[in-house]
């Protein structure tokens, strides 16, 4: 068995190969794979950091719409269903897939969350520990997936 294989992710998707259905969370994180709607996301996670660091309220409402249509450009297109039926059929995670799976996780979207906020802070009052402190939390959840069996 492979590290791969120890991962949280990579034990749902063997459980999508048996027939589990995905949750709602997992479905939506799963629309973050879709090349265009990571690119999406992308460009308006830069945008909304932009913005808080510049306090500059419409580069950070820009930010979080561009985001947000990457997440639902990858849903609304059924990326999740194809991806999914891929694993049904016994097809293979690529590594973005994994990591972004990960994020599912319930613990992991915690730490996810409160990290984001803690960066988010950081980024408003300029505060590098804040900012080290929330990379450090969302990094945490990550090693949490890959640890847990």
């Amino acid at each position: 068995m492979t590290w791969a294989e120890k991962t949280w992710a990579e034990k749902r998707i063997r459980a999508y190969h048996k027939g589990q259905p995905a949750t709602f969370v997992e479905r939506l994180i799963l629309s973050f794979t879709h090349p265009i709607a990571l690119l999406l996301a992308m460009i308006g996670l830069l945008m909304l950091i932009g913005g808080l660091w510049l306090h500059a309220w419409p580069w950070m409402g820009a930010g979080v719409a561009v985001y947000l249509l990457g997440l639902g450009y990858g849903y609304f297109r059924g990326w999740p269903d194809r991806k999914l039926e891929l694993y049904r059929h016994g097809g293979q995670a690529s590594l973005l897939d994994q990591r972004i799976l990960e994020h599912a996780h319930p613990l992991h979207l915690v730490f996810a969350a409160v990290g984001f906020v803690m960066i988010g802070y950081g980024l408003w009052v300029q505060g590098w520990l804040w900012i080290v402190a929330g990379i450090i939390l969302n990094f945490a959840g990550h090693v949490y997936t890959w640890l847990i069996k």
